[in-house]
């Protein structure tokens, strides 16, 4: 009798171990495109902030002299 709860307990941690194995592949996968979905953008929009701002003062410049 103990030695069927035993095997039935490792079975289901067994099962439970490559469950959270598979699904932590899919957790860091769904991260990976988050990330590079909400850091991308992120990127572009400091790039042209500064590109903005050194336009500005660039266009500030030239109108002070």
């Amino acid at each position: 009798m103990w030695f069927a709860v035993v095997f039935f307990a490792f079975i289901l941690a067994l099962m439970a171990v490559e469950a959270i194995n598979n699904y932590w592949k899919v957790i860091v996968g769904e991260v990976r495109v988050g990330l590079f979905f909400l850091v991308f953008p992120v990127c572009i929009m400091v790039i042209l902030y500064w590109l903005m701002k050194f336009a500005r003062l660039a266009w500030g410049r030239e109108g002070n002299k």
